[in-house]
């Protein structure tokens, strides 16, 4: 037996691996894509694609026949979802009889597609039933023509098949019941979760979302108005099961009879009509409210002194001098009274109010005691003093310190220890109350500048450096009224003069002397020394030349020109002429140096030639005295 068992193991594990070698040694496949759970009426989308392609295999025309269950599905279209280039790839997909065919050629059988390569259709349905079925699409057959080590062969692949299973609606949500304000209804299978949605007076509100195994939802924070209350629940299910959402009926009605939302209040002394001035704000519907209860408490009691009912959201609350008595401070509160209590109930009082006072209403306003009216120029405004009558109805009267202006709600156009000016003088003060005003009498502010009853003239004298003055001065306050000038002169106290530069027979020399006072400073010219040459005597044709006689230059110098101010004037030589008579002097004592050396020269070939001459002479002379002796 045991034999006989492991004999019919090894004859399955047979099979099967000549099944697995069979699939891994197909030349192609074929397979479809898409969505395997659909809904009725839906359109949806399947991919058919070529691929898996043998390394050695090279397709180059392929045939594609599949079948779709016609009672499930309608087919619409079918187009290309991937192009090669160089195939016939046509855009319509034949289908007859619940039969599609595909066929796809390269035509100059020289662009093959590979391994590496797809070739894919999409192709589009309408699901047509809502039976509780499933539909298939299935690839029956799989034809290709491919080249294989250069030659051309047929080969069939590898088909593949879908399964589409069409969702059918989950139950409804059943046994929708309230407790209280909870939402109830039954467990469910297959929900992803659930959505609620509230109902007041037959509108919707109100959505929310709960998880797919909760069974209840409190409302209780949504419920808070009166009306009439129902929900209905969706079921939503898992995004891969093959069903719809759903949805419940209406839940039993709950009828909700609340509080009215709470109001505000703010509260005011009443100037103008005395008491209380009270503003209501509402955020209740205007006609689910039939009124307003207000209370008036005494700042510090929890005892109501005073409680009224009005229909406007603004009005007074008289001071009747019993409940509301003058100068007391009280604090109010509110709450809405319905116009139906079968609909809804008196909401809760609100938050008391900042605690005011409370006064009649005024009949007269007086200014009894003046406040200080006699100022300084530049002096502070003094109202300490004045006193207001305050006269209310009933014939009441009240007596009102400046200081106590703020707490009886009096005010004043001026403020105390504002400074003056002149401009205040004849102006009044304005004192408030509401509506009624008085005024003081007119303030008198006369100016605190000094009439100078006494004078003086400090005279301070001109010199040559600046102006002098004459100037009227106050002996009172010190104030200058009025200044003269004097105007400067030119008498100048000069020093010494300074020679600053010495003249040269070339250049010019300058002096100055500055004034001891202003310090103005006046330059002179000093010229420059002129030098004159002695005359050139020639000496006589001898044989010795004349003695020559040293003569001294004759130097004649002439007075210097004064040049006021701090330059040397019109007849000072600039630099140029400076440069100009050195030139010139240098040229004339060359010319003196060459003239006496060419006398020199000329004295000297003179002599010479005398001296030659004689000789000769004398050469002669011998000559005849030797022949006469012959």
């Amino acid at each position: 037996m045991k034999k006989l068992i492991t004999i019919l193991l090894l004859c399955v594990a047979v099979l099967m691996a000549t099944v697995a070698v069979h699939a891994d040694t197909s030349p192609f496949t074929v397979d479809i894509t898409g969505t395997p759970v659909i809904s009725a009426g839906e359109t949806v989308t399947y991919r058919v694609t070529v691929q898996h392609i043998q390394d050695e295999l090279s397709l180059i025309a392929v045939e594609l026949e599949l079948t779709y269950d016609t009672s499930v599905f309608e087919f619409v279209s079918g187009k290309i979802a991937s192009s090669l280039a160089e195939w016939d790839l046509p855009d319509a997909v034949k289908e007859e009889d619940g039969v599609l065919t595909i066929n796809a050629a390269d035509e100059s059988v020289k662009n093959g597609i590979g391994k590496d390569s797809v070739l894919a259709y999409d192709l589009t349905f309408t699901v047509k039933t809502t039976e509780a079925k499933s539909g298939d699409i299935t690839v029956t057959y799989a034809g290709a023509g491919a080249l294989k080590d250069g030659s051309l062969a047929s080969y069939e692949g590898r088909c593949g098949s879908l399964t589409a299973t069409i969702r059918q609606p989950l139950p409804s949500p059943s046994s929708l019941v309230w407790q209280d304000s909870v939402a109830i209804w039954d467990k469910m299978e297959h929900v992803k979760e659930f959505r609620i949605l509230l109902f007041r007076n037959g509108a919707e509100f109100k959505i929310v979302d709960a998880e797919g195994s909760a069974t209840s939802y409190d409302f209780t924070a949504d419920m808070t108005e009166s009306g009439i209350y129902t929900f209905r629940v969706v079921a939503i299910p898992d995004a891969n099961a093959p069903y719809q959402e759903s949805e419940s009926g209406f839940s039993a009605e709950r009828k909700i009879v609340a509080k009215l939302k709470i109001p505000q209040i703010k509260v005011t002394t009443d100037l103008e009509n005395g008491g209380l001035k009270y503003q209501i704000t509402d955020t209740n519907p205007s006609a689910a409210v039939g009124g307003y209860l207000i209370k008036i408490f005494e700042s510090g009691s929890d005892t109501a002194v005073k409680t009224v009912e009005v229909t406007k959201l603004a009005g007074n609350i008289a001071c009747d001098g019993t409940a509301l008595v003058i100068d007391k401070s009280y604090v109010a509160s509110v709450a809405a009274v319905p116009a139906n209590p079968s609909d809804n109930l008196t909401s809760d009082s609100s938050a008391v109010t900042t605690a005011v006072k409370v006064h009649p209403k005024l009949v007269k306003l007086a200014i009894t005691t003046q406040p200080l009216l006699s100022y300084k120029e530049e002096q502070t405004l003094d109202l300490s003093s004045m006193i207001v009558t305050l006269t209310f109805e009933g014939n009441l009267t009240k007596e009102v310190s400046y200081a106590a202006f703020a707490d009886n709600f009096l005010s004043a156009s001026r403020d105390h220890g504002a400074v003056l000016a002149l401009s205040d003088d004849g102006k009044t003060i304005t004192v408030t109350y509401g509506s009624q005003t008085a005024t003081t009498e007119a303030l008198v502010v006369e100016s605190n500048a000094c009439k100078h009853p006494d004078t003086r003239v400090d005279v301070e004298e001109a010199t040559c450096g600046k102006d002098g003055s004459e100037k009227t001065v106050c002996n009172v306050c010190q104030a200058v009224i009025k200044t003269v000038v004097l105007p400067r002169h030119n008498d100048h106290t000069f020093g010494e003069w300074v020679i600053t530069q010495n003249p040269t027979d070339v250049f010019n020399g300058e002096r100055v002397r500055i004034c001891e006072v202003c310090e103005y400073k006046v330059t002179e010219v000093i010229p420059a020394i002129v030098v004159t040459a002695p005359p050139v005597t020639l000496p006589p044709d001898t044989t010795t030349p004349p003695e020559t006689t040293d003569v001294p230059p004759t130097v004649t110098t002439t007075p210097p020109e004064t040049t006021p101010g701090n330059s040397q004037g019109g007849s000072n030589l600039n630099d140029l002429s400076k440069i100009f008579l050195f030139v010139i002097g240098g040229i004339f004592v060359v010319i003196i140096l060459f003239l006496i050396i060419g006398f020199w020269f000329e004295s000297s070939r003179s002599k010479r030639r005398r001296s030659r001459a004689r000789a000769k002479r004398n050469a002669g002379n011998n000559r005849r005295s030797h022949t006469g002796r012959r």
